[in-house]
């Protein structure tokens, strides 16, 4: 039985963490497994194994954190020399570059969960030092799982990543626990029968086009005499701006801000169309989500997994979604190229021009955790 050590960022509030979760009691059946975790945080998704956590805490002054950094370099140093795993599997940028740092008595298996070169744009100074980091480091890892095609090439190309070194493997979707949590009723209000509800989930961040959304709503309600909603769960630095849009738009009231919500799938199952609008993700778990609770996705060509996701044919159609180009952001007033083929698709559906199956399980079943930990372990025994 292999030693296997997975050295995450925390254990709550994020993608990589909730991975890891779904994979965790595959792993635990499997080897012999321990999880490291980088800071202290609650163990919100139930991630199965023993945990260890590495406790110094967050720091906001540039000096604390290198140096805490390095103290928990050191640490996690001095526990590879007591465990003695076989192979060490980070999930993340920090945990990454910590795998290559810690030694070289164990294979070192980076997971990249998006397209780094896009992502690292939006981070300034601090992306352009990950962007070095990964040009010069990550060639020295045993292997790299990539979560995409995309994510794949944009290491090759953009990093020199040797290609030998990459696997690429889907985010995995626990079927049994989604359908637990699509059980729970949203808050009354949300969503109403009278209206064709359209929602997205995400960061409220430029990248994710959830202006384009509004922009069309608003061309959509003068012109189908008000009967679209469109429902935002999630938070960020862009909410106020996203709000003011709704306002100059006239759609303040029907734009719904819902929040941040732990628990996000009876969203998915209870509105009519779930739109993602990104100029790029790594694998966008809210398709795989959406699909899951047989709610049809519209969504932008942004990373390769959706294609894997939605099985489209050449116009960009499936039976459980649309994919359309990524917009441009050349707009006035009126709606630019990419709003106004968003605008048609979205009646297309609402018309039923365009229609889905009623059954989404053949595009989700080859996502389900224990096929994706099957691949993983395969990697994993292979090193």
């Amino acid at each position: 039985m292999k030693n296997l050590l997975v050295l995450i960022p925390s254990l709550n509030n994020g993608g990589i963490e909730r991975v890891v979760s779904e994979l965790s009691p595959y792993f635990n059946d499997f080897y012999d497994y321990t999880v490291v975790s980088l800071y202290d945080t609650p163990n919100d998704f139930n991630i199965k194994g023993r945990i260890i956590k590495l406790n110094h805490g967050f720091k906001k002054n540039v000096f604390s954190r290198t140096f805490f950094t390095a103290s928990r370099l050191l640490e996690l140093t001095s526990l590879i020399m007591t465990m003695k795993p076989d192979v060490i599997l980070s999930f993340g940028d920090l945990p990454n570059l910590f795998n290559i740092f810690s030694g070289i008595s164990h294979k070192k298996l980076l997971s990249v969960r998006s397209t780094k070169s896009l992502e690292n744009r939006e981070y300034g100074r601090k992306g352009q030092i990950f962007n070095k980091l990964i040009n010069l480091l990550y060639n020295f890892a045993d292997g790299i799982i990539c979560v995409s095609e995309t994510s794949r090439k944009d290491l090759i190309l953009n990093y020199g990543i040797k290609h030998e070194l990459i696997s690429v493997i889907d985010n995995p979707v626990n079927i049994y626990n989604l359908q637990k949590k699509a059980e729970q009723k949203p808050e009354e209000g949300i969503f109403s029968p009278e209206h064709f509800n359209i929602l997205s989930v995400g960061r409220f961040i430029p990248l994710k086009g959830f202006h384009h959304m509004i922009r069309v709503l608003a061309s959509l309600n003068i012109e189908q005499n008000n009967k679209f909603r469109y429902i935002l769960v999630g938070y960020g630095p862009e909410e106020e701006n996203l709000r003011k849009l709704a306002i100059k738009e006239s759609q303040e009231d029907s734009v719904i801000f819902a929040g941040r919500k732990e628990n996000t799938i009876p969203y998915f199952k209870n509105t009519d169309l779930t739109v993602l609008l990104s100029t790029l993700e790594g694998f966008p778990n809210v398709v795989l989500e959406s699909i899951s609770c047989n709610t049809p996705v519209l969504a932008t060509d942004c990373t390769s997994a959706i294609r894997t996701m939605l099985q489209p044919d050449n116009s960009g159609k499936s039976k459980a979604g649309v994919i359309i180009p990524v917009f441009s952001d050349n707009y006035s007033s009126s709606l630019n190229e990419g709003e106004e083929r968003l605008k048609k698709e979205i009646i297309d559906i609402y018309t039923k021009r365009t229609v889905f199956t009623d059954d989404f399980s053949e595009y989700y079943r080859p996502f389900l955790a224990e096929n994706i930990a099957r691949k993983f372990m395969k990697v994993i025994d292979n090193l």
